[in-house]
């Protein structure tokens, strides 16, 4: 049965409430940096990202994951 537009509603609130996507300017803040450093980094293939059309997006997963690697 097809689902109700409520229950899809539902779905994608939850959905992106577990996943939220970050912008360059917040991971920017997380660890206290330029912006600039951000794209560069995303550029330089050395700061993971997430690519929704044109623009970068973010995910604390993947912040800690990049993070725990740096200290290694």
């Amino acid at each position: 049965a097809p689902m109700s537009s409520d229950s899809a509603s539902r779905i994608g609130r939850h959905r992106l409430g577990r996943l939220r996507l970050l912008t360059a300017d917040d991971v920017a803040t997380l660890l206290a940096v330029r912006p600039s450093w951000v794209y560069e980094a995303v550029h330089a293939g050395t700061l993971p990202c997430v690519g929704v059309g044109r623009h970068l997006r973010f995910t604390r997963a993947l912040l800690e994951r990049w993070i725990s690697d740096q200290a290694a």
